[in-house]
């Protein structure tokens, strides 16, 4: 952790990030048709997704993951509490990672603030988008997640790929790909709502940051999920 604590405290600022759109004569017209074609089609999205709750009810739920992870080169430990709530197309994700390791300790805080998930089952593909905060600088960087999960053996083994970037306007802060994987016990009544579901879990996670100090860590944890 010295290094990337070193980098962090190289970049005193903050991060902002703006955008305009611009146009004239008919393109104005073209702008409002196209935001109107779009918010038809994220709604026909969303009444399908909830349409299928009786045969997927992870569409509408609660969870929550407590996961830590090492990496023996460094004799890092990882911890890294995570929840997220979804409802139908939409979902919001809030995560705390902390790392302590031979050379120091560096905690964030990542908030996908929106994602967007389209089924293609037996897959569902989640895109999003949102921050991360770096406590010791007070820094803050743009986010945005792409991933897949889907679900085996009487859709009680879950498995999750998902990659997380988080830049700056000339700084690349963290890349990270995560795979896990979680079995459901206690509760052969998977499909019932109004009841949690359990799942110890394993994985493997890397991240590198700032395009050179790489970080390979072994998951396990718990993930509790609430439908």
């Amino acid at each position: 952790m010295g290094g990337i604590i070193k980098e962090l405290g190289e970049a005193k600022r903050i991060d902002r990030y703006s955008g305009s759109v611009s146009g004239s004569g008919n393109s104005e017209w073209l702008l409002l048709e196209g935001i109107r074609l779009f918010g038809y089609g994220i709604y026909r999205l969303q009444t399908h997704v909830l349409s299928t709750r009786d045969k997927h009810p992870e569409v509408v739920s609660l969870e929550g993951f407590l996961q830590s992870g090492y990496y023996g080169k460094y004799n890092a430990i990882l911890l890294n509490p995570q929840i997220r709530a979804n409802w139908g197309a939409f979902s919001t994700e809030f995560r705390q990672q902390s790392i302590n390791d031979n050379t120091g300790y560096l905690n964030n805080l990542d908030w996908q603030i929106i994602k967007l998930n389209i089924p293609i089952y037996p897959v569902m593909i989640s895109s999003g988008m949102g921050f991360s905060h770096i406590d010791i600088v007070n820094q803050t960087f743009f986010e945005f997640t792409f991933g897949a999960q889907s679900r085996f053996l009487n859709e009680r083994l879950w498995a999750e790929a998902v990659y997380r970037s988080a830049d700056g306007e000339r700084t690349s802060f963290r890349k990270e790909f995560k795979i896990t994987c979680d079995y459901e016990v206690g509760n052969k009544q998977v499909r019932n709502r109004g009841s949690f579901r359990v799942s110890p879990s394993l994985g493997f996670a890397y991240q590198q940051y700032y395009g050179k100090f790489n970080q390979y860590y072994l998951l396990a944890g718990l993930n509790i999920r609430y439908y």
